[in-house]
């Protein structure tokens, strides 16, 4: 039997309202689809609901603050701005110039957070230059206002240091001669002195070590005495007071001892001790002595008229009585720092020789002579961003070297 196969009965066979029926894949994608919208928004709105918002933040913060980069409330307000009282729960100190500058009044509207990914570790403390000018393009005054701040723009317009430009003078009164100290040979040493056998880093390694007696000077400058108290020493830094309690004191027991006799009898001036000993008689007893009493202040005054001329007058300033002996020591006055509004870390410097920056120290004879780097001594390396012939190797922003919440003593001291 023939089939008969017409257009009708063909188009029977065709299901018109196909595209009613949801193809599997494409119910698929819709699922994947409205997944892909839903999951990321739970997720954020879990977060939120549950203390952990480190995925609304904008950027990865600072390593300082990832103790708090899950909580954003921490530091920002209802408003989501950040509050200088958000930032002064953890961060103590003043701000940068109180009153001078509105917008610098504000924490965040120099220091911005959540750049890391792209800055490194000190994007947060990394002040832009832009920050520095746009109130130092002008002169400004302390906060004393005695002292005048130039105009600063840029590296390229940065004054020599106030140091050199005001000739400032050495508060210090320390008498030294470098270049006896790095020449002389001194006997029981190998090797002449060096600059790192008394200028020592500190704990941080940034700056210097105060110069101390004990540690840098007792070697070879000793205060051994003479006379009738040869052999015995005295504490560096004692009041004239003290020293004479010192004094009686070493004096009056050697005479308990029965020594005193037999210190230096080639020496006439010595005066020679009480008769008889006095080495078994109590200390009291000895000292109510008018003879002993009459020693005692003989020796004293000996010895500290043989320590103001020679011991203490080879390094000090000392004002002498009429008697000769010791009226006052002026204090050393050998300043901490000579730029106390800058900041400096010799260690990162230790590839280079100190005689780089600090000139002439070899043939310096004078106390006076200042041996401090110079503007164009860090101009060498830290060059002007700006300037395209500046040298490349190390950053010449301001918060390189300015710390950039100066204290209000360092800010009256001056750069």
């Amino acid at each position: 039997m023939t089939r008969t196969r017409t257009t009708k009965s063909l188009a029977s066979r065709i299901e018109l309202d196909y595209y009613r029926r949801v193809h599997p894949l494409r119910r698929w994608r819709k699922q994947l689809a409205a997944a892909a919208f839903i999951v990321p928004f739970a997720g954020l709105f879990a977060s939120a609901k549950f203390g952990d918002e480190s995925e609304w933040s904008p950027g990865r913060v600072a390593p300082s603050h990832a103790a708090i980069a899950s909580d954003c409330r921490s530091c920002h307000g209802a408003e989501g701005t950040v509050t200088d009282l958000a930032c002064s729960r953890c961060h103590e100190g003043e701000l940068h110039v109180p009153g001078n500058d509105p917008a610098a009044s504000e924490c965040a509207s120099c220091h911005r957070d959540h750049r890391a990914d792209r800055l490194g570790s000190d994007a947060l403390s990394r002040i832009d230059d832009a920050h520095c000018v746009r109130c130092h393009a002008t002169a400004q005054r302390t906060i004393a206002g005695q002292q005048r701040i130039d105009a600063v723009s840029s590296f390229a317009s940065h004054p020599e240091f106030d140091v050199h430009r005001e000739q400032r003078p050495d508060p210090g009164t320390i008498r030294l001669n470098h270049q006896l100290h790095l020449t002389l040979d001194i006997p029981g040493r190998s090797r002449n002195l060096a600059c790192a056998d008394c200028h020592a880093l500190d704990a941080t390694g940034k700056r210097m070590r105060p110069i101390a007696y004990e540690e840098h000077c007792a070697d070879c400058h000793s205060l051994e005495l003479t006379g009738a108290l040869a052999g015995a020493t005295v504490p560096h830094g004692l009041a004239p007071t003290d020293l004479r309690e010192e004094l009686t004191h070493l004096a009056l027991a050697r005479a308990l001892r029965g020594e005193s006799n037999s210190i230096a009898p080639e020496t006439p001036s010595s005066t020679p001790p009480p008769s008889p000993l006095i080495r078994d008689r109590s200390r009291s007893a000895a000292a109510a002595d008018p003879a002993v009493q009459a020693w005692l202040a003989a020796t004293v005054a000996e010895s500290e008229q043989f320590l103001a001329a020679t011991r203490c007058a080879e390094c000090h300033s000392v004002e002498r009585s009429a008697s000769g002996g010791l009226a006052s020591i002026a204090p050393a006055g050998v300043p901490s720092s000579w730029f106390p509004g800058a900041r400096f870390d010799h260690h990162a410097h230790r590839a280079t020789a100190c005689a780089e920056c600090h000139h002439d120290v070899a043939a310096s004879r004078e106390t006076a002579d200042r041996h401090l780097p110079r503007l164009a001594d860090c101009a060498r390396c830290h060059g002007d961003r700006e300037n395209p012939r500046a040298p490349p190797q190390a950053r010449g922003d301001c918060v390189e070297c300015h710390a950039y919440h100066p204290h209000r003593e360092t800010m009256r001291d001056g750069r």
